[in-house]
């Protein structure tokens, strides 16, 4: 039994009014109502009464500030994501693309960096150079020796240092390039061009390229050439 919170009497159950004073009891949980008649709402009453309020701003179309903080950040990704694939794309053609004009990458750049002059050891050079394992390259040098074998006997050796009596790259023909080398006399200098596949590891000295590919003979005041 609640007692009256004018009088202090004693109140009988849903009484609408004190039988003291004649005064009526507060309503419950109204502005101003005594503590002991308020009822506090609870957490899960909290959280309707504020998803109820987040789906009207949505009808309403307003976004709320979690609305805003999630699309930002979606836009966010979406953009670092483009830039990611673009970045793949460049790094990827530039590694794959088939050299027809000059070099990109020289042969006296990638003998100072990988050949037996480097400073790198050989550990190290194996490292990096799986950054450049397949790329094109287009270079210039004299031919010392052709052997018209079959599969990895057809090839080409060339010397690219001049005070060098031997060759320091090996330059291997697919079956369907035989007639570049074909008749190709020793000492002729060409410009050709192949894809990396050994540096000269184990101290060979020897580049090794594949798919080789003669795209000029330079030496055209030589009769014997033709």
């Amino acid at each position: 039994m609640a007692s009256c919170p004018h009088c202090s009497a004693e109140l009988p159950d849903n009484a609408n009014e004190c039988p003291q004073c004649g005064r009526r009891p507060p309503v419950v949980g109204s502005p101003g109502s005594d503590p002991r008649f308020s009822v506090e709402p609870s957490a899960r009453d909290l959280a309707r009464l504020a998803e109820i309020r987040r789906l009207q701003r949505i009808a309403s179309g307003v976004p709320t500030k979690s609305d805003r903080l999630t699309r930002a950040k979606g836009l966010m990704a979406l953009i670092i994501m483009i830039m990611i694939l673009a970045y793949a794309y460049v790094w990827k053609s530039s590694r794959s693309t088939e050299v027809s004009g000059s070099a990109v990458l020289t042969y006296e750049v990638f003998n100072a960096a990988f050949g037996l002059g480097s400073p790198l050891t050989e550990a190290a050079r194996s490292r990096a150079f799986k950054d450049y394992r397949g790329h094109y390259v287009a270079w210039e040098g004299t031919v010392v020796y052709v052997n018209l074998g079959t599969g990895k006997d057809l090839y080409a050796s060339i010397r690219h240092r001049s005070d060098s009596p031997t060759s320091d790259v090996l330059l291997r023909f697919r079956e369907s390039n035989r007639t570049d080398i074909t008749g190709l006399p020793v000492g002729v200098r060409i410009r050709y061009r192949g894809r990396l596949h050994d540096f000269g590891a184990g101290g060979s000295g020897f580049i090794t390229l594949f798919e080789g590919r003669i795209l000029e003979r330079l030496d055209r005041s030589n009769p014997s050439q033709d």
